[in-house]
């Protein structure tokens, strides 16, 4: 639990320090420019997504190999993948920002796209973690976090605009590297025999198509606003989404960092209990962060970022519900992948996206940016109902539907009170979320309970 602890604190620290340079950043620079880094952000995020092949989950949960075999041949194969991504990209980028009548992105874009080999150059972060070495894993990212933050500062109070966030973001991918190599060696390749390779396509294949989905439709939206509304506006719906984007940064290290409990574990019972306390904290967790942003978001962004950001309050609050939802959805997800179903992940993201590309575009136009808000909650809500149907019904004990009722109301209710003037707002908030934060002990108890449980059952 120790080991836990420390790489969820360094985490949040990591999570505080991009918050802080981001907000400087915001302070600093105007929506407009937000609104074209937006624009190279989601390109590069899409490339990003399709040479990920997702070789972290194949490195700790793959069977047949030694661990640094697994971390050789996976690193292998996806840094040939990035590199062939990169070179479509120099072809591709300059079309799509032609249509989109933005060609003065174009080279800021291919800058950016660099990044692409990011991911290959950074897998022995998965044998840290399948070695149970949270915190080393996640400390090369945190220095290289704050020291990209510096940089980016820096620039952007001298007059660089638009190069300040693209150096801010190139920075920390690149330290982060050569922090790695220093630290705990340069990346080590192995060339991958047919019959090898094959394996580990066919164990990341249905986590690879899922992720490229979620990534597009995380990013259908700004598509869609970026035919309809100006660079101002489309800046105060991506820093909305990137603000609250990073409390996800929570949710994903803690799945991966259960992840190989749950691989370890046989006992249906104790993998069934640590599923029901792994849900129940990250929901509570999230519950309580979207109560606080309710309750102070519009003062919070009128002092930290300016009256120019005041616009984005209702946009912002709305982001933290959808985050909560999609945090208790991927909750289950770590369990059913070591229950060999990979699949789920992919079908309901396809699912969600479906449902996405019908409704967004109707409620964008006729409603704007708070239409395509809705048109992401409505999408995010169906996703878990068609994964709770279709796979956590069939293959895991408890009612966790009924919780998720619970939270549509409690959200519903929380979002209501935030519209109320301020004496009553926070006296309503407050009593809910000394509630949560007593449920959110409980259930932080129960999981440390379980997860020495199974920790000294391997010793």
């Amino acid at each position: 639990m120790k080991k836990i602890s420390g790489a969820l604190l360094i985490t949040l620290f990591q999570s505080a320090v991009s918050l802080v340079a981001q907000l400087s950043l915001a302070r600093i620079l105007s929506p407009d420019i937000f609104g074209q880094f937006a624009t190279c952000s989601i390109l590069v995020t899409i490339l990003m997504a399709l040479a990920n092949l997702q070789c972290d989950k194949y490195i700790i949960s793959g069977k047949g190999q030694t661990l640094q075999e697994r971390f050789k041949a996976s690193a292998y194969i996806e840094f040939l993948v990035a590199i062939v991504f990169f070179g479509l990209a120099v072809f591709v980028f300059p079309l799509i920002l032609k249509l989109m009548n933005k060609q003065e992105l174009i080279y800021y874009s291919l800058i950016l796209a660099c990044s692409v080999v990011y991911t290959p150059l950074t897998r022995n972060k998965a044998v840290l973690d399948s070695q149970f070495k949270f915190f080393k894993a996640r400390l090369p990212q945190f220095i290289a976090q704050i020291i990209a933050a510096i940089v980016a500062i820096f620039l952007a109070l001298n007059n660089y605009g638009l190069s300040a966030l693209i150096a801010w973001r190139l920075c920390a991918y690149l330290l982060e590297v050569v922090i790695l190599a220093i630290v705990y060696g340069p990346p080590r390749f192995q060339v991958v025999e047919r019959e090898s390779s094959k394996e580990i396509l066919h164990f990341i294949k249905p986590l690879y198509w899922s992720a490229v989905i979620f990534v597009l439709y995380t990013s259908f939206d700004y598509y869609i606003l970026a035919a309809l509304i100006s660079n101002r506006e489309l800046g105060l719906y991506w820093l909305s989404f990137q603000l609250t984007n990073y409390l996800l940064i929570l949710k994903t290290t803690l799945n991966n960092i259960l992840l190989p409990y749950y691989s370890r574990v046989e006992d249906n019972g104790i993998k069934t209990a640590l599923l029901n306390s792994h849900t129940k904290l990250l929901t509570l967790f999230y519950l309580a962060v979207s109560i606080v942003c309710m309750m102070l978001s519009g003062t919070a962004i009128d002092i930290v970022l300016g009256e120019e950001w005041v616009d984005m309050t209702v946009i912002f609050n709305l982001f933290t519900i959808v985050v909560m939802f999609k945090a208790f959805t991927s909750s289950f997800l770590p369990y059913l992948i070591t229950v060999d179903k990979r699949k789920a992940e992919l079908q309901s993201t396809v699912f969600a996206l479906i449902v996405l590309v019908i409704l967004l575009p109707i409620l964008s136009i006729k409603m704007g940016i708070v239409g395509a808000l809705m048109a992401v909650i409505i999408s995010t809500l169906l996703s878990f109902t068609y994964l709770y149907f279709k796979y956590i019904y069939r293959n895991i004990e408890g009612n966790y539907f009924k919780t998720f009722v619970g939270m549509l109301l409690v959200s519903s209710l929380i979002f209501g009170c935030s519209l109320l003037s301020t004496t009553p707002r926070v006296a309503i908030l407050t009593s809910i979320l000394a509630i949560v934060f007593i449920m959110l002990i409980k259930y932080l108890n129960r999981i440390k309970l379980t997860l020495n449980e199974i920790s000294g059952s391997y010793q």
